[in-house]
Parts: structure tokens; C-alpha cells; sequence
């Protein structure tokens, strides 16, 4: 009987929890990959092109499940970095900004 009352007291916290984890992983994915993906993508640019990056909000795209970002290099060059829809490894386009900016598109 103590166990039942015990439950019966929890079980509007977990209801709660429950549609709480819901709501954030319909706007943010999972919370917790929401969090790491930032210094993931962080990681892989100052891997690859050897220079600090600052990496801005993260955006999830519901319909791929996939995150998405944007960054921005030392000399203030902004860019896309973020997972590819299909395999979710993480691609940018700081070459692609690179090249416009050298022939004066921007």
C-alpha cells in the first residue's frame, strides 16, 4: 500500500518530465546532442583548418534530424557548418566563403 500512495505521488512529476523531454526534443532534438554538436562542430573546424572559430546557435531541423549552425573565423568570414541530412557527419563551407569572398561576391 505504501508503494502504491509513493507512485501515485511521483507520477504527476513524471508526466511532467515526460511532456517537458517532449517539447524540448520537438524545438531542440536531443537536449543533451543539442549541447555537445557545439563543441563537436567547434572541433572539427579548428582540426581542419587549424585557427579558432566561434560557432553560433545551433538549429535543428526536424525533418532531416539534423543540426545545423553557423560560424564565424577570426577575420570575421561567416559561414555554414553543421551535419549532412543523409550520413550526419559534419561538413561546412568555409572554402565555399572563402572562394566568393577572394572573387569579390560579397
Amino acid at each position: 500500500m505504501k508503494v502504491l500512495r509513493k507512485i501515485k505521488k511521483a507520477l504527476p512529476l513524471l508526466i511532467f518530465l515526460s511532456i517537458l523531454w517532449g517539447i524540448l526534443y520537438f524545438f531542440i532534438g536531443n537536449p543533451i546532442k543539442y549541447y555537445t554538436l557545439k563543441n563537436e562542430f567547434r572541433s572539427y573546424l579548428e582540426e581542419t583548418y587549424d585557427q579558432e572559430f566561434t560557432v553560433g546557435r545551433i538549429t535543428f531541423d526536424m525533418m532531416h534530424r539534423s543540426y545545423h549552425s553557423s560560424a564565424t573565423d577570426s577575420e570575421g568570414v561567416d559561414f555554414y557548418v553543421g551535419q549532412d541530412n543523409k550520413t550526419k557527419q559534419i561538413e561546412d563551407a568555409y572554402e565555399y566563403e572563402l572562394e566568393r569572398l577572394k572573387n569579390g561576391e560579397r
